[in-house]
């Protein structure tokens, strides 16, 4: 505690910590394992990068720079996964945090 009182005092704030969104992890999706960053997509081929992640009415839109997207929705310990390119749909359970 005296620590942090040092730390208060001299005027450098605590780190924050960082808040991962809530699909970050690894999902069980029944064809593969499915591991996700804050930005990134691993379906078992290595990584991609999304241009940007989106967010409406509580989803994730995934959106990488070749065109390729899909959908991630979490409630609790599980994913429903969406891809807009085949309409195909995964429910996920979560394997780790």
């Amino acid at each position: 505690m005296a620590g942090l009182l040092v730390l208060s005092a001299s005027g450098i704030p605590p780190a924050k910590a960082t808040v991962l969104p809530s699909y970050a992890g690894s999902w069980d999706c029944g064809v593969g394992v499915f591991t996700f960053t804050r930005n990134t997509y691993d379906a078992g081929e290595g990584p991609l990068t999304a241009q940007r992640v989106d967010v409406e009415d509580g989803s994730y839109h995934f959106i990488f720079d070749d065109g390729y997207s899909f959908w991630v929705s979490v409630n609790g310990r599980e994913m429903q996964w969406l891809s807009d390119a085949s309409g195909d749909s995964f429910t996920c359970s979560r394997v780790t945090n």
